[in-house]
């Protein structure tokens, strides 16, 4: 005579299954610090300056014109430079500026000698440069300047949009001063959650290019960085071809010419390639690219743990899932990254430090 399995009532195997998630969430948030950890290696000093005490924090001037028209994210970033590097007196290449020129404008008014913008387009505000400051139309690697013009190299919300990073970095290796610091940042990409960067309107808007800064017409239908905007599932531009992507948008209420859009934006197929993630690469793979060419140092931005559904916890998202079978759980969880770089050391491979290994004063920074 066999006995019958007993078997929890219901509730508790909610119970059960509940707590399950949520040590699978727990114990990956604290694998993510280790490894961000672990994948640098901690030096006996620094080779940009380190970032000033806690407790004191430098004075930024912001332009009026700066102050209105600047996204948040350009003004903390800004500081994540001038709160390492002393800009005064420095000359300045920007990569991918924004229509108001904003960080060029930031640059000049804490004290910068001359700043070069670049973009691929000539599209900027009708407001007058400051003395000191220009804009050069084109791609950096075709910017006509001496080698080894600018001592600082910086770019933000800029990694995800790179389409030849090799060709870029042969550029500014080319620029760079031989003591020179190059500070560049992305977010999201693309193998992040929401790495498809969508950022349509169906009408002609200035706003739909690939800034989230630039001109404002109207406001943009679909956007990546609002949750109520954002019609693409986490991840799912990773696993989904764009037929798929299309048929999806089109099954979730998006209006057909709307959703063809949208995945002709993710997926870069118009001639212009102005959307989306130009290089449909990882975090790690940009880095293993990086490394080729430069001393580094890296942060890898997660994603907002409070703000963001963790979809690797629930049964609903199968899109994570599916790619892990191609990008490992560190790309996936990575919306950006922050990368100070520098020319290689003479006859020593690319290291990667750790980014707060020392902390002192930084008066030239004041």
């Amino acid at each position: 005579m066999t006995t019958p399995m007993r078997t929890a009532p219901g509730w508790l195997a909610n119970v059960i299954g509940l707590v399950a998630r949520l040590r699978r969430v727990i114990w990956w948030t604290l694998t993510f610090e280790l490894l961000n950890k672990l994948d640098k290696r901690r030096l006996l000093r620094a080779f940009v300056i380190p970032r000033v005490r806690p407790e004191y924090r430098v004075e930024i001037r912001i332009p009026d014109y700066v102050r209105e028209s600047a996204a948040p994210y350009q003004i903390e970033e800004f500081r994540e430079l001038i709160e390492r590097v002393d800009i005064r007196g420095k000359r300045i290449l920007e990569i991918g500026s924004d229509y108001h020129m904003c960080s060029a404008r930031l640059f000049q008014a804490n004290g910068a000698r001359a700043v070069v913008g670049t973009n691929m387009g000539d599209w900027r505000s009708d407001e007058a440069l400051p003395a000191g400051v220009e804009l050069k139309v084109g791609d950096v690697s075709d910017v006509a300047c001496p080698p080894e013009s600018f001592d600082i190299i910086y770019g933000i919300a800029v990694l995800e949009h790179i389409a030849d990073l090799e060709k870029v970095c042969r550029a500014i290796k080319t620029l760079l001063r031989p003591d020179g610091v190059v500070y560049l940042q992305g977010q999201p990409l693309w193998s992040g959650p929401s790495g498809h960067h969508v950022w349509y309107h169906p009408e002609p808007s200035a706003e739909s290019a690939a800034s989230a800064h630039g001109r404002v017409d109207v406001p943009v239908l679909y956007r990546f960085d609002q949750a109520e905007r954002n019609p693409i599932p986490d991840w799912a531009h990773l696993v989904l071809d764009h037929d798929e992507m299309e048929g999806l948008l089109i099954r979730q209420g998006v209006p057909a010419s709307h959703a063809a859009g949208i995945t002709r934006f993710v997926y870069n197929l118009g001639d212009a390639k102005t959307g989306s993630s130009s290089n449909f690469k990882s975090a790690s793979a940009i880095l293993e690219e990086l490394a080729r060419f430069f001393d580094m140092e890296v942060e890898r931005i997660p994603f907002d743990l409070d703000e963001e559904k963790i979809h690797s916890s629930t049964r609903k998202n199968t899109y994570y899932r599916r790619a892990l079978r191609r990008y490992s759980k560190e790309d996936l969880w990575t919306q950006g990254l922050r990368v100070w770089m520098r020319h290689k050391t003479e006859g020593r491979a690319a290291f990667r430090i750790e980014r707060d290994a020392l902390e002192s004063g930084n008066p030239a920074s004041g």
